[in-house]
């Protein structure tokens, strides 16, 4: 195939999907011509990308498309469209797109709603990552500690009822795919919170006792709307043009000396979490069910009024849905990978020291660059977080550089004594490795050289 041939095809690959001028720069970039490449391969791979993006473009629709595209940026071109879903309860789950290298899995889920327009408000999901035991099977494990970034929500798609996610997973198995496990959907999901420390808690509650009433079980409870007071809808940001489901209605000490809050949550509202305060090792008990709201209080004269400046951890925080409250089902997905090429460094400087001496030195047991970002596997006896705070350079092939972002903690384990920990430097925009000549990280350089393999996703820890 000549040079002008794969031209010609790419721009009719790319006049079928509605790129931004940046996403189509990048996808040009990936068939551009490194010199120990064949055109011909470049040509397959530039082909097969456009391909893969048409399909999931054309699977997913436009509107949701293009919001996983803003999201991806350059890195879109080298996602893959997994095509997978499930139907169960009304509401299809699916992955419409992947982003994969050796230590990180991003997916994009789409979660639509058959039935109606449920979704119109948000949704949330217990979403599982599965692990496989010693025979394989699938194990879900509820007390195992998660290694990802909380779920992001994209977008919404009215004229389809969808509603776009995007979720992140570090490394923690060796299998080049991924089993997802969702057991519960809560439509129309809303989180709220109010901070209330210090001073702020003093000057909430009022002086004297407020109105109150008894309840049929003898327990008291406040009458509404004595000193209402709103959520921090800053912190838990509303969908445009919602009405908030729930406020403090009245809040201070009642006839039994207790110190009372009665929330006021808006009708058809179903509150589906609360975490409640503490003070001084005194919990808060429920003291009324009312048909508007919930009526809290802490035991009597615990806190006094006179304590209530000290506090230093005092808020209210939960979530609640508006379109009928959770749905239970079982959507279950195993999602093919396909990890970008990684190329092993040689790490050259040694044992990493703790610059405060608190520890003992880190281990680097292997280093790792994907057009991505840059992994690290280390060894150490705690958490190494002298680590962490800390950026790599890489120097491309043309004398300029470019920085990743701050390194995040992928996975920390321990094993016989010792720390694992996996560490990860990840690119804004990704960068072809036969562009990058040297990586420096940690105080040490490191030339880069060899030609890229597949390395598996996931690979077993040494």
């Amino acid at each position: 195939m000549m040079r002008s041939d794969v031209g010609a095809r790419l721009d009719r690959a790319l006049s079928q999907v509605r790129f931004t001028p940046e996403m189509e720069e990048a996808v040009r970039r990936r068939m551009a011509a490194p010199p120990q490449r064949p055109v011909f391969k470049r040509a397959v791979v530039a082909v097969a990308v456009c391909a893969a993006l048409l399909t999931v473009a054309l699977a997913a629709g436009p509107a949701i498309w293009e919001a996983i595209q803003a999201h991806l940026g350059e890195r879109a071109a080298y996602a893959t469209q997994p095509q997978v879903t499930v139907t169960d309860q009304g509401f299809e789950l699916g992955v419409a797109a992947a982003l994969a290298d050796r230590n990180i899995v991003r997916v994009y889920l789409t979660l639509r709603d058959l039935e109606g327009d449920r979704l119109r408000d948000g949704a949330d999901m217990d979403l599982w990552q599965l692990a496989r035991d010693e025979s394989g099977d699938l194990i879900h494990d509820p007390t195992a500690p998660t290694s990802g970034e909380p779920m992001e929500t994209l977008s919404y798609d009215e004229e389809t009822g969808t509603l776009t996610f995007c979720q992140t997973y570090y490394r923690q198995s060796s299998r080049e795919d991924l089993d997802l496990s969702v057991g519960e959907i809560i439509p129309g999901y809303q989180s709220f919170y109010l901070g209330l420390n210090g001073e702020k808690l003093a000057q909430a509650v009022p002086d004297g006792v407020l109105e109150s009433a008894l309840g049929a079980d003898g327990r008291r409870y406040l009458l509404p709307e004595q000193n209402p007071m709103e959520m921090d809808w800053e912190k838990c940001p509303l969908p445009q043009g919602e009405e908030p489901g729930i406020r403090i209605s009245s809040f201070g000490y009642a006839e039994d000396g207790r110190l009372h809050v009665r929330f006021q949550t808006a009708e058809d509202i179903i509150l589906t979490g609360m975490d409640l305060p503490y003070f001084g090792g005194w919990d808060m008990e429920l003291m009324a069910e009312l048909p508007d709201g919930l009526d809290y209080a802490f035991p009597p004269d615990c806190p006094s009024r006179e304590m209530l400046a000290d506090s230093v951890v005092f808020f209210f925080t939960g979530d609640y849905s508006t379109q009928g409250g959770p749905v239970e089902g079982a959507w279950s997905l195993n999602v093919p990978l396909e990890p970008v090429e990684s190329l092993a460094l040689d790490w050259t400087g040694g044992p990493v020291q703790d610059p405060a001496g608190r520890r003992e030195p880190a281990q680097v047991e292997g280093l790792w660059l994907s057009p991505l970002g840059l992994s690290m596997h280390v060894t150490s006896e705690g958490m190494a977080d002298h680590l962490y705070p800390s950026t790599a350079v890489l120097t491309l092939t043309d004398g300029s550089q470019v920085e990743t972002l701050d390194c995040t903690l992928a996975v920390g384990m321990e094993r016989e004594g010792r720390v694992l920990l996996d560490l990860v430097w990840e690119l804004d925009d990704p960068v072809e490795l036969e562009q990058v000549a040297s990586v420096t990280v940690l105080h040490q350089t490191m030339a880069v050289q060899g030609t890229p393999e597949i390395v598996p996703f996931a690979e077993e820890a040494p």
